[in-house]
């Protein structure tokens, strides 16, 4: 494997992330906040050596977030369907509070199994880890690598790549103004994460996890 550095990015805040509407492959634009976010990691990540390639999803989010990120690295940029976040089926354009009411069943049973369950009918992360599979292998092939996607695949991706059990996977959670980068050596790898509005965001933070404790609301705004 040729992959020395890999950095996994969110998109910045988006309308629906600030209501806490699911979603999944429908989208909404930026905020004004999101755009301020994405445009901050792409200064750090020009600042911390850039990159040699930047994958990012289609998601019309992803791709407002990977423009003013490559205007700061000037990276060859790919889009691909695999990376778009999962599919949240019937939940999709409902806020939290809409499901707790229409599918309280259905919501339980993502925080009881939040590996395995199928929110609204869409993807699991067994789903959505299958889907990103075919395009690891490119990734590999580059030295300094940057994918743009979402809170959920995000999950997916660091799973793959440092091989994490399910349940290391529902204790991550990917806030969008934070970026893992994950290190890569004969001996092994670590992780580590940059967080926008620390005092030093260039400066990171030790380690993948934001808490020794598995979160109490596994579930995000997709």
């Amino acid at each position: 494997m040729k992959l020395k550095l890999l950095y996994l990015l969110r998109h910045g805040q988006t309308e629906w992330n600030a209501q806490r509407r699911m979603q999944g492959r429908l989208n909404s634009p930026l905020t004004e906040q999101g755009k301020v976010q994405a445009d901050a990691h792409g200064a750090v990540l020009k600042r911390l050596g850039g990159v040699d390639h930047l994958w990012v999803s289609t998601a019309g989010r992803a791709q407002q977030t990977a423009a003013l990120v490559n205007s700061h690295l000037q990276a060859p940029l790919e889009y691909s369907d695999m990376l778009v976040e999962r599919d949240c089926g019937q939940w999709a354009g409902k806020t939290l509070s809409d499901v707790e009411s229409e599918d309280a069943d259905g919501l339980q049973a993502l925080r009881d199994d939040p590996y395995n369950h199928r929110p609204g009918g869409g993807e699991n992360l067994v789903d959505l880890g299958a889907r990103i599979a075919p395009l690891m292998p490119k990734i590999k092939q580059v030295e300094r690598a940057a994918v743009i996607s979402h809170g959920v695949v995000t999950k997916a991706l660091l799973q793959h790549f440092l091989q994490l059990s399910p349940e290391e996977v529902i204790r991550i959670t990917h806030p969008n103004d934070l970026f893992f980068r994950v290190s890569f050596n004969d001996t092994g790898h670590c992780c580590d994460r940059f967080v926008l509005g620390e005092v030093n965001p260039e400066q990171p933070q030790a380690g993948l996890f934001l808490s020794d404790l598995p979160p109490q609301q596994p579930i995000q705004s997709e």
